[in-house]
């Protein structure tokens, strides 16, 4: 049988001495019942938070996003001046998660999960209202707090 998996993406250029805002609004049925997913994902920056002027990716996988938070930016390892703001709003998924609190993780080079300090949200059925700040691009998720 084929997968209906797809990658659900957005690309803009930001210039770096105007700042601006990464933003992936969409809604799509999900499988296997067809309910409804929607999301609003969006990365802000401030005046001069780029090194520099760059387009910039936000892709998540329809089917991975509906069990597992999971946001990969690029261009990979943009460091930036500042850590830039990133807020999750979505609704209709089905995590394996405990309603409560999450914490914002991005994966490492060596394949780990790491925490971040200053990334938290909530998750309540099917619900997530989540947001944290982020130093660079990488590939970034919200789990459990006690994970």
């Amino acid at each position: 049988s084929k997968s209906l998996q797809k990658t659900i993406s957005v690309t803009q250029f930001i210039y770096a001495a105007q700042g601006g805002t990464l933003r992936l609004n969409d809604t799509y049925r999900a499988a296997p019942d067809s309910h409804l997913v929607t999301i609003d994902i969006s990365l802000k920056f401030k005046p001069n938070d780029l090194p520099y002027d760059a387009s910039l990716t936000l892709n998540i996988d329809d089917v991975a996003f509906l069990t597992s938070v999971d946001l990969t930016f690029g261009p990979h390892g943009i460091v930036f001046n500042n850590p830039v703001k990133l807020e999750v709003e979505a609704t209709g998924l089905d995590l394996d998660l405990r309603n409560g609190k999450v914490k914002l993780y991005y994966l490492k080079d060596n394949g780990k999960w790491k925490k971040l300090s200053n990334g938290e949200g909530q998750y309540r059925n099917g619900t997530l209202d989540a947001e944290g700040m982020i130093p660079h691009f990488s590939q970034y998720g919200f789990g459990r707090i006690d994970d």
